[in-house]
């Protein structure tokens, strides 16, 4: 059997614009982007497009979130009683001060401040709900790498001559019911599976991992979604799907060729059973009503973090982790995996990443898949206070590192100790994200 994904992109109204709540409605300018024209106007934010035809970015009247908050060591100065209630009720902020003592050799070495005591600002930030935790200190930037490589690109398979993926038809395995085929891309069968009943692939038809348009991404994503309700149907016993995609071998591939994975489990997986029980102590904290998701959302929103694409009807969010568990983590919120404007903001946050922060490794996980019978999330009231939570998807693309870097990113505190180092400042990434990702969103 082969099916055809096409994606056509056909909302009545699409646009971009960055989400700020500080309880009342701001004056704000909209930069219009049509098909043919720009142009600048102003328009009250009330939540809507000032123009059903054009999509927009509010262009915010400062640097600053809603709180005045321009950095995390800034939000981690914070007294948590001026933070939002929505912040500080899901996440933990300390700041502290390290102190050591340096000598003259180390402080020439390494270009410190002229004092023989060096007190370092270290900031933490911890989620209440799920411990996911992550340690800032800027000082970090200047620590010594010894195990370096070339940072090329190398790619193992002398430009596609050698490459399985290219030759599909040939060098890849099929599911039993057959491949999900678009324009440009294809399904196959992992033929070393680690995921029962059903564990695939979903390869893109052209060979480079980090050349990709946003109809490609698209279509890897309708596919997916396609090959998901395939599997269902031969296996409809199993209720838990899950997407990813390692792009190069730092991030886990062990194919050049851009593809990403789809699992199919009668098992949940711990990310699956882990939302669930986020949702359960959220209630029984009594931080509701609502979802976990989107008290999340709202948090980042109050720091000024949040990004929105698509109409109203089919509105996906984008973020930088407060607490990210590697190195510039986004999340993305959406309705479905087939959504063009999770679709669209997934593209523009990739392309964000690789063409203007140098990304050239990363991994994109994305869980909250529904398919056909699938269980629906319950709260520990048995309530369905979830039933919006089950209507999105949810993805987090994270870096993996430099290419010129030998030393692994995850070590003995991300292993044992559960915690992450952040790297790249949440509200740094945030800006980057906000400036390039009008440019990058279509014209829905």
């Amino acid at each position: 059997m082969s099916m055809h994904t096409k994606v056509r992109i056909d909302a009545a109204c699409g646009w971009v614009r960055t989400l700020q709540f500080d309880g009342r409605a701001l004056s704000s300018r909209y930069r219009v982007l049509t098909c043919r024209q720009r142009s600048i106007l102003r328009s009250s934010d009330r939540g809507t497009c000032p123009n059903p035809r054009v999509r927009c970015l509010q262009i915010p009247p400062s640097n600053t979130s809603p709180v005045g908050v321009q950095n995390v060591f800034q939000l981690g100065g914070s007294n948590l009683i001026d933070l939002p209630i929505t912040v500080s009720t899901i996440f933990n902020i300390a700041s502290g001060s390290a102190v050591c003592g340096v000598t003259p050799q180390l402080i020439s070495k390494f270009g410190l401040p002229a004092e023989l005591s060096q007190a370092q600002t270290v900031v933490s930030v911890t989620n209440k709900i799920t411990q996911q935790q992550t340690w800032f200190n800027r000082e970090r930037i200047r620590k010594p790498q010894l195990f370096q490589q070339p940072d090329v690109l190398v790619d193992p398979t002398a430009a596609k001559k050698h490459c399985d993926f290219c030759l599909w038809q040939d060098y890849t395995a099929s599911d039993v019911f057959g491949r999900v085929e678009s324009e440009h891309t294809v399904t196959a069968s992992n033929l070393f599976k680690y995921c029962e009943p059903s564990h695939g692939l979903v390869l893109f038809k052209h060979h480079h991992p980090l050349h990709f348009s946003q109809q490609q991404v698209s279509e890897l994503l309708s596919t997916a979604a396609e090959w998901f309700r395939a599997s269902h149907a031969l296996h409809p016993e199993a209720h838990h799907p899950f997407f990813l995609w390692n792009c190069l071998p730092r991030a886990g591939a062990s194919q050049f060729h851009g593809h990403a994975q789809v699992m199919l489990s009668k098992v949940a997986l711990p990310c699956h059973t882990l939302a669930q029980q986020a949702q359960q102590q959220f209630e029984a904290a009594g931080i509701g009503p609502g979802s976990y998701d989107d008290a999340v959302l709202s948090a980042h929103a109050a720091l000024g973090l949040v990004t929105e694409v698509g109409p109203l009807n089919d509105r996906a969010y984008c973020f930088p982790s407060i607490t990210p568990l590697k190195d510039m983590e986004t999340v993305v919120q959406g309705t479905s995996l087939a959504s063009p404007s999770f679709q669209a903001a997934i593209y523009a946050a990739l392309k964000t990443l690789i063409d203007q922060l140098g990304i050239t490794t990363f991994n994109v996980g994305i869980s909250g898949i529904m398919v056909p019978g699938s269980p629906l999330p319950t709260s520990s009231t048995g309530s369905a206070a979830l039933a919006s939570a089950a209507e999105k998807v949810t993805a987090r693309i994270v870096s993996r590192g430099k290419l010129s870097s030998q030393a692994s990113d995850f070590g003995g505190l991300e292993v044992f100790a559960g915690a992450s180092i952040g790297h790249t400042d949440p509200f740094v990434l945030a800006a980057v994200l906000q400036q390039a990702m009008p440019n990058l969103v279509p014209c829905f």
